[in-house]
């Protein structure tokens, strides 16, 4: 006998379905960062969206940042931010900031699990 959940339970997506199921369950596919209440939002790719360069780039700087002894904080928020980067440093905004929402959004993603 089938239960009431094996017949809501999907076992087959297009991959824009699946996609799109995703972005709903995360929020999007970008995150909105504000330096403050009230100011210019910022956007980020959701982690679970990052394209090919986007990760290439992150596994490089991350790679880089091993090999030598100073730490480039910067670099993370550069790559994700893009052409705002500037913008976002001139509204206030820190590579610190950068690394607090990535840990938000990585807590929020477990949560959500579950975990």
């Amino acid at each position: 006998m089938t239960s009431q959940a094996d017949k809501n339970r999907r076992t087959s997506y297009t991959i824009a379905q699946a996609r799109k199921k995703v972005e709903e369950s995360v929020g999007g596919d970008r995150i909105e960062i504000f330096v403050e209440e009230g100011g210019d939002p910022f956007y980020i790719p959701h982690p679970y969206f990052y394209d090919k360069a986007t990760k290439k780039a992150l596994k490089a700087a991350a790679e880089e940042s091993e090999k030598s002894d100073e730490d480039d904080d910067s670099a993370q928020s550069r790559i994700l931010l893009g052409e705002q980067y500037d913008r976002y440093v001139a509204a206030g905004g820190t590579d610190e900031g950068i690394n607090f929402v990535m840990i938000a959004v990585g807590q929020d993603l477990k949560d959500s699990q579950g975990n």
